[in-house]
C-alpha cells in the first residue's frame, strides 16, 4: 500500500470525524444543554466566596 493512499484515507478518516463533531454540536437536540452550560458563569452565586488558609507561603 503506497503511503500516499494511507495519507488520502486518513484525510477522509478525520474529516468524517470532524463533521460528524459539527453536526452533533449544532443538532437542536443538545441546544439546551449547551445553553444552560454556557450561562453558568452569569449565574448569581449566593455563597460567600471561601477562602483558603494555608500555613505559609514559600516561594523559591
Amino acid at each position: 500500500m503506497d503511503i500516499s493512499i494511507v495519507h488520502s484515507i486518513w484525510t477522509v478518516v478525520v474529516l468524517l470525524i470532524f463533521t460528524g463533531i459539527l453536526i452533533w454540536a449544532y443538532s437542536s437536540k443538545h441546544r439546551q444543554e449547551f445553553e444552560d452550560a454556557g450561562n453558568i458563569p452569569l449565574e448569581e452565586d449566593d455563597s460567600p466566596p471561601t477562602t483558603k488558609v494555608s500555613g505559609e507561603n514559600h516561594h523559591g
